[in-house]
């Protein structure tokens, strides 16, 4: 009885979190220009952004510069974070593989992966899953 409870529980708090929107926190560009945070529509699926990353850049004022739907759905794993030269966004995705945009006239603009960013992409999917 109290397992069957349990499992209900869990599948309704489970529920919750997927009906949701969700957003990340601040992450502040490596130049300290800009900051970054992603949101994941859960709620409109009307809407062309429904369950994929979207990227916001921001300047340091807190004057919205750009966003960006990545194409990465959050179904799966994935992770955002700043690469440490030129303000250059990387994203690890398990599905669509890893993308990189560089900031460039308060904009994100695609960049080529290197060796470099997609190491940087691994790393950024370790410290999401691994260090809960």
């Amino acid at each position: 009885m109290f397992k069957s409870l349990g499992f209900i529980v869990f599948i309704a708090g489970l529920s919750g979190c997927m009906m949701d929107n969700s957003s990340s926190t601040k992450l502040a560009s490596p130049t300290g220009k800009y900051y970054i945070f992603t949101t994941v529509n859960r709620k409109d699926k009307a809407k062309k952004d429904y369950a994929f990353v979207v990227i916001h850049l921001f300047d340091s004022s807190g004057q919205l510069k750009s966003s960006l739907n990545t194409g990465a759905g959050d179904a799966s794993k994935w992770a955002v974070g700043w690469y440490g030269q030129k303000d250059t966004v990387i994203l690890y995705s398990a599905v669509i593989d890893n993308k990189a945009w560089v900031v460039e006239k308060d904009t994100l603009k695609p960049v080529e992966l290197n060796r470099d960013l997609n190491k940087r992409a691994d790393e950024l999917m370790n410290i999401k899953y691994n260090s809960r």
